[in-house]
């Protein structure tokens, strides 16, 4: 689903989480080293902005699973949309490091 958000298309199934980390640790006042484990979700499905539910991609791999084949759109395109995501995901991870 997508959203405007101010001059930007806002993806929902982009954000997973990460964005309330970084106001979390944007909001304390650390005074030692410490650490912190934060498993980011936002590489992982759902790619799809119809497909919250994640029935297309799950039936996709079941498909490839069993041998049914998936078509060559259909891989292009999770192949692009994963990109994106995995893009988004290492720069969130950065700014939480930074935070």
């Amino acid at each position: 689903m997508f959203f405007l958000n101010g001059l930007k298309l806002l993806d929902l199934t982009m954000e997973k989480g990460s964005r309330t980390m970084v106001k979390i640790l944007n909001g304390l006042k650390l005074s030692e080293p410490f650490f912190m484990v934060v498993n980011m979700m936002e590489a992982h499905s759902p790619y799809f902005p119809n497909d919250f539910n994640d029935k297309l991609y799950n039936g996709a791999i079941a498909d490839w699973i069993l041998g049914r084949g998936v078509s060559d759109g259909y891989l292009r395109e999770l192949r692009f949309r994963y990109g994106i995501h995995a893009r988004y995901a290492v720069d969130r991870a950065i700014e939480i490091v930074r935070a």
